[in-house]
């Protein structure tokens, strides 16, 4: 590998008003983890403003460049100069590094795979060590880029699920009490035996309360556990099934056809919800 170095005597680039960091905004968040590995090399070495990486285009991916000590610099501008000589330099041989001077400041670049790792320092630099610490922090961003993202899981709204069947159990619940009263909990906690062994992990403890209610505060603690909105509403409808067959057997089809219809004018919105009803 060839090492170039170009010394630039009070280059304009580290003079110009950088805008790209809102620009950059979204890349930057993508690669929080890389971002964090730039911020230990400029608190470990206090002679270095900032750093940044580049990809083989010259377009950022992450940054760690502070107002206070860079923002006069147009990170932008020095991505595409430095992609733009690295191509001129690399005609002949590949370059590893690439140093250029300035009155005030010292910018590195040295390859990271197919990527650049830019820092930047005060121009009286103990260069050893700038280079051990650039060799650490390369290191770093492998394995980092490596990495592969965890999946992220299925994100719904169990708040909202729960209301609207605490809303559902409640009118099969109350046309129960009418009929069984204070037994209509132990007709309930019967009935339903089959749905909670099916779905144990939903309602593996549940037990009916007094007033024929299904205690809502264990089935939303134990819905948290499930990243699947299908998952949930269908064990819970299977629930809301098995208490209406319970109602039908004290009560009667009739009773059970008067919770149904308020059943569906409550869940209103929600149609597709209770698909088996």
């Amino acid at each position: 590998m060839l090492r170039e170095s170009a010394s630039v005597e009070s280059m304009a680039v580290f003079n110009r008003k950088g805008t790209s960091s809102d620009k950059y905004g979204q890349i930057f968040s993508k690669n929080h983890r890389i971002k964090r590995t730039l911020e230990e090399l400029r608190k470990i070495l206090n002679k270095v403003l900032g750093s940044f990486v580049i990809d083989k285009k010259g377009d950022l991916i992450s940054q760690d460049l502070p107002d206070e000590t860079t923002g006069n610099i147009d990170i932008d501008y020095i991505s595409k100069f430095i992609h733009q000589s690295l191509d001129v330099l690399s005609v002949t041989k590949p370059v590893e590094r690439l140093t250029i001077d300035s009155e005030n400041a010292k910018l590195t670049a040295t390859a990271v795979d197919d990527k650049m790792l830019v820092v930047i320092t005060e121009r009286e630099v103990n260069v050893p060590l700038l280079k051990l610490l650039i060799n650490r922090t390369i290191a770093k961003i492998k394995v980092e880029s490596e990495k592969k993202e965890e999946p992220k899981k299925y994100s719904i709204d169990v708040g909202n699920i729960c209301d609207l069947y605490d809303k559902l159990f409640r009118v099969v619940a109350n046309m129960m009490t009418k009929k069984a009263g204070e037994k209509s909990a132990a007709l309930f906690n019967e009935g339903t035996k089959e749905v909670k062994e099916r779905y144990p992990r939903l309602f593996g403890n549940l037990k009916f309360g007094s007033a024929g209610r299904p205690d809502m505060i264990e089935i939303r603690k134990n819905a948290t556990k499930t990243s699947k909105k299908e998952e949930l509403t269908t064990a819970l409808d299977e629930m809301l099934l098995s208490m209406l067959e319970v109602l039908e057997e004290k009560a009667g089809k009739k009773e059970r056809q008067k919770a149904l219809e308020q059943i569906q004018r409550l869940k209103g919105s929600h149609t597709g919800l209770l698909r088996s009803l």
